[in-house]
């Protein structure tokens, strides 16, 4: 894992509370979607998005992104276009 950027480092910082709060959830490790406040800026998910894509992310973060695709499908919609925008480059570089 590389040490993130300043503005994903603030990122990260305001994911702490709520990171707490999914290690909290259900003991099946389940999450509702109450167990995460949504007050995150889209801003700051992709930022979050992005770092986990690159698998620049701690476990607890990693949780975190997993639990938004999980339950966000606008989420998971843009993952997907990002997985393919990757794949499109990659095989272009290739």
């Amino acid at each position: 894992m590389t040490a993130p950027n300043p503005k994903l480092h603030q990122v990260l910082q305001k994911s702490r509370p709520h990171l707490e709060q999914c290690q909290d959830a259900t003991t099946d490790g389940s999450l509702g979607a109450q167990s995460v406040p949504a007050d995150f800026t889209s801003h700051e998910k992709f930022e979050l998005l992005s770092a986990y894509m690159d698998d620049e992310v701690t476990a607890e973060e990693r949780a975190l992104v997993e639990h938004w695709l999980s339950s966000d499908p606008l989420m998971r919609r843009h993952y997907q276009k990002q997985l393919k925008l990757r794949a499109a480059i990659k095989s272009f570089l290739d």
